[in-house]
């Protein structure tokens, strides 16, 4: 894993200098503390910081160049010796083992579009074609590595932080407040914005291309999941016999490495099976590692002895107390946008701790994407099965009252009428999170008010229409939104801090494109969220895995907010800066402040979003 940088000057008014190089890729030595190099010519100039996890050697470094390509690249290539073969059949001489070589290599053999149908991994990369005078900027299927832009008449920006773009073009940003206005309600930004205007990400699945002559930005896209209706009617043992293939597959493809890999360990089933399914075709002990904390809700520690002890791992448990304030500010601020998942916090001390026993380690992300393991795609399974059972207007109207009445004395979570109101619900109802403000909340709470965040949310939804269902739809759109705005933005930001790539088995492209045509009907069997990974977590982990409540990864919020946290609400938002910026109604700051500290509600993820953007605002806007 490495950082990337570089800028492309189109006018005399923006030269290309190894200095200006150097204050780029001042902000990526942890993601690559192994090497630092660049490469300038004419008006092109790349720097690249390397994280060395394959070839070790020299031969290994970057930016690398063959003939008139040149290369800097973040990633990992998983099938990189696959196609080393094939290319070295087509007479391709190699200099080096990395999987680096290959894509440039294969870039001269098949051409942009060919190799990446090739290429399995998670990558960034940028590639200049001396020969054509063109430049490309590549991201992977589903954005595990990020990729930032800016691009003006004058020059191209590129690089793997934002902050690297920031330093350089400060003068010519401004605040986009269609992002703000989203994070406010998803605690993220929306990809492929970001909190600066003009300043974007490439969009997982595409590449982007330009000429180093005319600042004419194309964007490509190369890859989306699939549609194939052939699992239509595969039973649930075939489903599962294919499940733990692919996976398995998945696992062992990213054990390919020069160094140690080890596995993040939670309670959960995502991140157990990745372990479990590792130590079992394993020769020798993996290693695991396990966060948890004092408080018993949050504390999924005897859980993951479960799997650390049948399968006699090499463990370490990583009991977390309330990290100090320099500390939390100083990971708010590497973020290099306004970003307030405060499990955030326990990720980057586990990466801190793994950080110093390994490069590399595999995480369960993507297993709720893939086969349906949040409560919204259970309640939209259950609606979509209300809305198939009493198709007519008329016969809703005739067994909601009776369901009404049924649950005064049976006590249900979802009854008839919250499944009717749900089928009623717009897009962007469904795909929202409901973990921040809401529309209404950030009227009042916002001097300058948008609605972005809806028209957003929508267009995602709607360019998802040709799903299975409605259920398959939500799952294909989470895709685009909650994984790519928050989740994996958490662990690429909170592990490369600690400079320790985190690999995604889950993420796979043929196991998504598997998982994602399933029936919905299979996935949700007995209204049960994940249950083919329940299901096969019974033959990995323990018989009765599935009676284990769901347990997010975070950290016990509310209650820092109110303890060990209040000082930072007095720093930042009870002070003057923050009352002067007139992005907020203070007002209204203060009664969720007071609520929340007189333990009248919990405005935990509300405060942290507001102390999080106010942290970001000092750094990055003052």
């Amino acid at each position: 894993m490495c950082g990337i940088a570089g800028k492309i000057g189109y006018s005399t008014l923006s030269t290309v200098n190894k200095s200006g190089l150097a204050q780029m890729t001042s902000f990526l030595h942890e993601r690559g503390p192994d090497n630092e190099d660049f490469f300038i010519e004419e008006n092109v100039g790349l720097g690249h910081t390397r994280l060395s996890i394959i070839d070790l050697t020299e031969t290994g470094n970057q930016p690398m160049k063959y003939l008139d390509v040149v290369l800097v690249f973040n990633g990992e290539i998983y099938n990189y010796q696959t196609l080393r073969n094939e290319l070295i059949s087509l007479g391709a001489i190699f200099k080096s083992q990395s999987d680096t070589e290959v894509i440039i290599l294969g870039f001269r053999q098949w051409g942009i579009e060919n190799l990446l149908s090739k290429l399995d991994g998670m990558f960034a990369f940028a590639l200049l074609d001396k020969r054509a005078d063109q430049f490309f900027l590549v991201r992977d299927p589903f954005g595990k590595k990020p990729l930032y832009y800016f691009l003006d008449s004058s020059e191209l920006l590129f690089a793997s932080d934002i902050r690297s773009i920031w330093a350089i073009a400060k003068s010519k940003l401004t605040l986009n407040h269609d992002a703000l206005d989203y994070y406010l309600s998803e605690i993220t930004c929306p990809q492929p914005y970001t909190i600066w205007k003009n300043v974007y990400q490439v969009m997982p699945g595409h590449f982007y291309s330009i000429s180093t002559k005319q600042p004419e930005l194309r964007k490509h896209q190369y890859f989306q999941l699939s549609s194939d209706l052939s699992y239509a009617d595969i039973s649930e043992s075939e489903a599962l016999d294919l499940t733990d293939k692919l996976l398995t597959e998945a696992i062992l493809k990213r054990t390919i490495a020069d160094v140690d890999v080890g596995c993040f360990l939670s309670g959960g089933i995502d991140s157990g099976l990745v372990s479990s399914i590792l130590a079992t075709n394993s020769s020798k002990k993996i290693k695991t590692f396990t966060v948890g904390f004092d408080v018993d809700a949050y504390n999924e520690i005897p859980q993951a002895h479960v799997v650390s002890d049948r399968y006699q791992t090499d463990h370490e448990d990583i009991v977390l107390q309330p990290i100090p304030i320099g500390e939390v500010v100083e990971l708010i601020e590497y973020y290099g946008e306004p970003f307030a998942d405060s499990s955030a916090i326990p990720t980057y001390m586990i990466s801190k701790a793994i950080g110093r026993h390994i490069k590399v380690a595999l995480s369960g992300d993507g297993g709720d994407e893939g086969f349906g393991g949040y409560p919204q795609y259970v309640l939209a399974h259950k609606a979509y099965q209300f809305g198939v059972k009493y198709k007519s207007e008329i016969a809703q109207n005739i067994v909601t009252p009776f369901d009404k009445l049924i649950s005064r004395f049976v006590p249900k979570i979802d009854n008839y009428g919250s499944l009717r109101a749900y089928n009623k619900w717009s897009g962007a109802q469904r795909l929202s999170r409901d973990i921040g403000f809401s529309d209404y909340e950030r009227t009042q709470l916002l001097q300058t008010n948008s609605d972005f965040t809806t028209s957003y949310l929508t267009e995602i939804w709607n360019a998802e229409s040709e799903a299975h269902d409605p259920v398959n739809r939500l799952m294909r759109a989470s895709f685009k939104t909650r994984l790519i705005n928050d989740y994996l933005v958490k662990v690429d930001r909170a592990s490369m801090k600690n400079s320790l790539e985190v690999r995604s088995p889950f993420l796979d492209k043929q196991l998504i494109n598997f998982a994602i045509n399933l029936p919905t009907k299979l996935l949700f069997n007995n209204g049960q969220s994940k249950y083919l990974l329940k299901k096969l977590a019974e033959k990995y982990i323990a018989p009765d895995i599935a009676k284990r409540p769901k347990m997010g990864f975070g950290i016990p919020l509310a209650i820092w907010l109110r303890n060990e946290y209040e000082e930072l609400i007095n720093a930042y938002l009870r002070s003057e800066t923050f009352r002067s910026r007139a992005f907020f109604d203070v007002q209204q700051v203060d009664r969720i402040l007071e609520e929340h500290k007189s333990n009248q509600r919990d405005h935990g993820n509300k405060i942290w979003s507001l102390l999080c953007f106010e942290i970001w605002c000092r750094k990055y806007l003052d």
